[in-house]
C-alpha cells in the first residue's frame, strides 16, 4: 500500500463543499474521537459543511463525548458528498458499503494493521496505537490550531485505544502527545476527560 501525503489529503478536502464522514460500527471512543476531531478542524479551519454518520449506537461510556450532530443508523450509503472519510476503519469489508464512490472521493485515515488501502486517498500510520493520534499528526503537518476543543476530541480516542494510557504501539509518543495539549489547550484532564470516564474498563 501506498500512503499519501498529508497535503495530497488536505488538497482533496479543500476541493469539497460537503465532506462526509462516518464511524465504524459497534463504534468506541477512538471511532467517535477521530471523526469529531476531523469534523471540527474541517469546519473550523476550512469552512466546509460536515455531516457524521454511524452505523451504530454509541456504548453509554462515551456518550458525554459528543460535541457534533451524528445521524445514527446511518451510513455513507445514506448521504451524498463530493469527499467521504472513513477514519479508524481497518476493513472496507467489514463497513459493508455499497455506494459508487467518484474517483478521488473516498479518504481512509487509519491505524489498523489490516488496512489494506482501500481508499482513493489513504493515510495509514499501523505503527501508531490509534486514529486519534493519526489525525494529531495530521493536523501538526497541515498547521492548524490546537485548542481545548480539539484537543477534547483527540484525547478520548487516544486514551481508550491505549487503556488510560497503559499500552499501545506508540505509547511514549501517545503521552508526549497528551502532554502536548494538556499544556497547549485548557483542557482538564481530570475534570473534563477521567470524571466521564468511570465505567470505562482499563484491561
Amino acid at each position: 500500500m501506498t500512503n499519501n501525503t498529508p497535503e495530497q489529503i488536505l488538497a482533496a478536502i479543500k476541493q469539497a463543499d460537503t465532506v462526509a464522514i462516518t464511524l465504524h460500527r459497534s463504534p468506541d471512543g477512538d471511532s467517535l474521537g477521530s471523526s469529531q476531531s476531523l469534523a471540527y478542524v474541517i469546519q473550523r479551519e476550512l469552512g466546509k459543511k460536515v455531516i457524521i454518520v454511524s452505523p451504530d449506537a454509541l456504548p453509554g461510556f462515551i456518550e458525554p463525548f459528543v460535541y457534533h450532530d451524528i445521524a445514527f443508523g446511518k451510513t455513507l450509503d445514506d448521504v451524498e458528498a463530493d469527499v467521504y472519510i472513513m477514519p479508524d476503519c481497518g476493513s472496507w469489508t467489514k463497513e459493508a458499503l455499497t455506494k459508487e464512490f467518484t474517483e478521488g472521493s473516498l479518504i481512509s485515515i487509519d491505524h489498523h494493521d489490516s488496512n489494506d488501502g482501500y481508499g482513493h486517498l489513504n493515510y495509514v500510520q499501523p505503527q501508531v496505537s490509534s486514529a486519534c493520534s493519526v489525525v494529531f499528526d495530521l493536523v501538526k503537518e497541515w498547521g492548524f490550531t490546537f485548542d481545548k476543543e480539539l484537543a477534547m476530541r483527540l484525547i478520548i480516542g487516544m486514551f481508550t485505544d491505549t487503556g488510560g494510557f497503559k499500552f499501545g504501539k506508540s505509547l511514549a509518543k501517545d503521552i508526549e502527545k497528551l502532554g502536548f495539549l494538556l499544556n497547549n489547550t485548557d483542557v482538564d484532564y481530570a475534570n473534563d476527560i477521567l470524571v466521564h470516564l468511570t465505567k470505562f474498563s482499563y484491561s
